[in-house]
């Protein structure tokens, strides 16, 4: 996705769930783009009322496939 080496992140730091922004900031890519790809169901979230969270094993999903590429 980004093109950016995360290799050096331990995905136990990471919290439970995370915030969109935070999602964001971790991949380095623009807040419109995560929500673009949470909208086509590229990234699975789960939403409580109007919020939207990213559980951590979709995080470290993203990170894997993001180091073979």
């Amino acid at each position: 996705m980004t093109g950016k080496d995360c290799s050096g992140l331990n995905p136990e730091n990471l919290p439970p769930v995370l915030k969109v922004k935070e999602l964001s900031n971790l991949l380095r890519i623009p807040l419109t783009r995560t929500y673009e790809l949470i909208e086509r169901g590229e990234i699975p979230c789960v939403r409580l009322g109007r919020s939207i969270r990213i559980p951590r094993s979709v995080v470290v999903r993203l990170l894997d496939v993001e180091r073979k590429e």
